[in-house]
């Protein structure tokens, strides 16, 4: 799914992922997806990701032609405290969509690992790092296609955004290009 380019016929300087990322026009502290590599198949070069703003129905992040299949929803420490506790069934509507919209795989993106909902709560806040852990470990039954991924910082968690956008993207790609079997 990505498509290395040559800027002269000696040597290639960078890769275009095949592929464009749509972001939501809504959000406020946006993932630019800049400072990537590809991969060693194609030489660990610098990594270009075309990004287009739009009005996304369910998330803050999802791609082109496959829009209605995944979504990424993203959320700072703060958010999260403040999503789950003021703002619980707005959050919980959007869950239902993730769940009930279509899509084949939905991602909830926190910008904070386990460790520092538990031990260090936003200040001001009066929800507790235990009651979102176990809201999730029951939403995670509720709502099966929505994945959990807790990370270590907002830079871990823009890394796992688009690398999670990217295997999807991969896996679509690679299924177009197979032959559809005939049962017999």
């Amino acid at each position: 799914a990505m498509e290395a380019h040559r800027m002269t016929k000696e040597k290639r300087e960078y890769v275009l992922f095949d592929g464009v990322v749509l972001r939501d026009r809504r959000e406020q502290f946006v993932y630019d997806f800049r400072g990537f590599t590809s991969d060693a198949a194609t030489g660990h070069l610098p990594l270009i990701i075309p990004i287009e703003d739009a009005t996304l129905p369910t998330g803050d992040y999802s791609l082109k032609t496959y829009d209605k299949l995944i979504t990424c929803e993203r959320k700072s420490k703060a958010d999260l405290f403040s999503s789950l506790s003021q703002g619980r069934e707005r959050l919980e509507r959007e869950f239902q969509r993730m769940q009930d919209g279509g899509f084949e795989i939905a991602h909830f993106i926190c910008e904070c690992d386990w460790r520092e909902v538990i031990e260090e709560p936003p200040p001001h806040t009066k929800f507790s790092g235990k009651s979102i852990f176990r809201t999730m470990t029951s939403w995670v039954h509720k709502y099966p296609r929505v994945h959990w991924h807790m990370c270590p910082g907002r830079a871990f968690a823009e890394r796992t955004c688009f690398r999670l956008l990217q295997k999807f993207a991969d896996k679509k790609h690679r299924e177009k290009s197979m032959p559809n079997s005939i049962d017999t």
